[in-house]
């Protein structure tokens, strides 16, 4: 099971890659693991997990 957080990335604030980098910047993904999954998980950095069709994780 996947979970993900998404944003319109067409609408203010986050039509910015600032803003949408400082989002990134600013989340601690361990935490998130640790608390909401029980620490039973990855912390990810890309919309698809590494070896899926498509994935680029080489252009993070």
């Amino acid at each position: 099971m996947t979970y993900c957080l998404t944003m319109d990335t067409y609408s203010p604030p986050f039509d910015d890659l600032r803003v949408r980098q400082a989002f990134s910047h600013a989340i601690d993904r361990a935490a998130l693991v640790k608390s909401a999954l029980r620490e039973v998980g990855v912390p990810a950095y890309t919309m698809l997990q590494s070896g899926f069709p498509g994935a680029m994780p080489d252009e993070l």
